[in-house]
């Protein structure tokens, strides 16, 4: 049986108090409350996937993801699961985890391609291919592509962003000194 935990915090105005995280287990069957997560999304909270550091765990994760877009995913930072972490606090890494940086990746192109607003088949392939590279295939030349593409484009528009705020600051600052 596989576990999993889900953290799921609201911030300020939201139907939650600030700084309250709420934990779910599943038995790992993929039986998790999509609505009630997308909703901790739409308010702008975090919702964690906390699968195993296996291709089950990895697998697992990308299935919720393609239910509940936006997701983030925790995986221990030592041994296959959180129990070894526990039992185990100042364990080596995770060699799983360590192998397959492209798995943090894909991860980084699905929040992304959510930042983005890709319609949600685009999202719902971004998990297919990813449950296929969790299981050891290796990503197609056009799945690559539009990966660079679209973190590029979210790095474009932080940058203008950052940019921006830059900007309001020192205008800000300019008037402040005209006074």
């Amino acid at each position: 049986m596989r576990s999993c935990w889900w953290r799921c915090c609201w911030s300020r105005g939201q139907r939650g108090l600030e700084g309250v995280s709420i934990y779910l287990s599943t038995d790992g069957s993929g039986g998790v409350p999509t609505q009630a997560l997308k909703t901790v999304l739409r308010s702008r909270g975090l919702v964690a996937a906390a699968f195993d550091a296996d291709v089950a765990g990895e697998t697992m994760a990308w299935q919720v993801a393609q239910q509940v877009p936006g997701i983030e995913r925790l995986t221990p930072n030592q041994g296959k699961d959180w129990n070894e972490v526990l039992v185990n606090p100042e364990g080596g890494g995770n060699g799983w985890q360590q192998s397959r940086p492209e798995l943090g990746q894909l991860w980084r192109w699905h929040r992304a391609a959510v930042a983005l607003g890709r319609p949600e088949g685009y999202l719902s392939r971004i998990t297919e291919v990813a449950r296929e590279v969790a299981k050891g295939q290796s990503l197609s030349e056009k799945a690559i592509a539009a990966m660079q593409r679209d973190l590029e484009c979210v790095a474009t528009l932080t940058s203008k962003s950052k940019i921006f705020t830059s900007s309001k600051i020192r205008l800000a600052s300019t008037v402040d000194l005209d006074r």
